[in-house]
């Protein structure tokens, strides 16, 4: 059996799969040599099936990543990935041509008969020949599937976390005898990775691309200066069962869906970027960039040990995988 995996988001991706053993993996970048590569990754999958020596009626699914990417009616954002792959970095500043040509999509949706997600994708594929079945699995199972497959034990913990995906920045989970049985989820608005990326923007880098500098930028400085600060920001809960923003749980629900309804007319990153950015503006002004980028990495760290801590004496597991 042949399965074609799918990541049409940013770092665009497409993995050949024969009888579950990985025939090729190629990142869109790659082909196209635009860097983070943000829609559907059609050259990647050409490639796929050069490397896997197969015509596309060979794949007998194509399986997406996330399964917000197949439900509902498409999105603007759907339609750049399929329609205009490679053109815009979404999870950046973006001109104010995107801003409103995604307002005018979104008042034209309520007139028109809007296509949806599945159909938008199954013709995406089409465009390489595939007319496979296509199916979606959880954001965060899927990350934690790639560590569990991966590590080599019938039993183990595996811990996720990421900026956001399918609602949720993190899942604990048990992998056993290969299935999955999860025990507890962080929501999107209280996420480590969004905690990163906003220093890593206001330190004037680029989210989902420069974390990695801010991480070297920390060892250079004080990390005690505004520890106190970002905890605010992000820190533990019960012991390190799970962690919270006291900043997005001051702002009452109204607050939250007006931020939401108005960074939909912009075009900013999203929501917890933009009240962290405000925060930090507050906070930090005069403080150096490594004390922050140090500030950032110790507090990310602790929140992480703590949490990886509690579920480890939580579930009697020592074996802990990572995505």
């Amino acid at each position: 059996m042949y399965i074609l995996g799918i990541n049409p988001g940013h770092d665009a991706t497409a993995v050949l799969f024969c009888d579950g053993i990985v025939v090729a993996s190629v990142a869109e970048e790659r082909m196209t040599r635009v860097k983070y590569h943000f829609g559907f990754p059609y050259q990647a999958v050409k490639e796929c099936l050069r490397i896997g020596n197969i015509e596309p009626k060979d794949i007998d699914y194509a399986v997406f990543g996330g399964n917000s990417l197949l439900s509902g009616k498409a999105s603007y954002s759907h339609h750049l990935m399929v329609n205009h792959s490679g053109v815009y970095d979404v999870s950046n500043e973006l001109p104010f041509s995107y801003t409103l040509r995604k307002v005018i999509f979104k008042i034209k949706q309520q007139f028109l008969s809007p296509v949806s997600c599945g159909n938008l994708f199954a013709e995406a594929l089409k465009r390489n020949g595939i007319k496979a079945p296509i199916m979606s699995y959880d954001h965060h199972l899927c990350h934690a599937a790639s560590a569990y497959f991966n590590f080599g034990y019938d039993e183990s913990l595996i811990i996720t976390a990421d900026g956001a995906g399918d609602g949720l920045s993190s899942i604990v989970t048990i992998g056993r005898n290969g299935r999955f049985e999860n025990i507890h989820t962080v929501d999107e608005d209280h996420s480590v990775g969004a905690f990163y990326s906003a220093i890593t923007r206001y330190l004037g880098f680029k989210r989902n691309r420069h974390e990695g500098k801010v991480t070297g930028l920390a060892a250079y400085g004080n990390p005690d200066l505004l520890k106190g600060s970002f905890s605010r920001m992000i820190y533990s809960i019960e012991n390190g069962k799970s962690y919270q923003s006291e900043i997005i749980n001051s702002m009452p629900a109204w607050k939250r869906k007006l931020k939401k309804i108005l960074l939909f007319f912009s075009g900013k990153p999203g929501f917890v970027n933009e009240i962290y950015m405000a925060f930090l503006k507050r906070e930090c002004s005069g403080s150096k960039k490594e004390d922050i980028a140090a500030a950032c990495q110790l507090v990310s760290e602790e929140v992480f040990v703590n949490y990886a801590k509690y579920w480890v004496k939580k579930s009697k597991i020592s074996k802990v995988g990572l995505a």
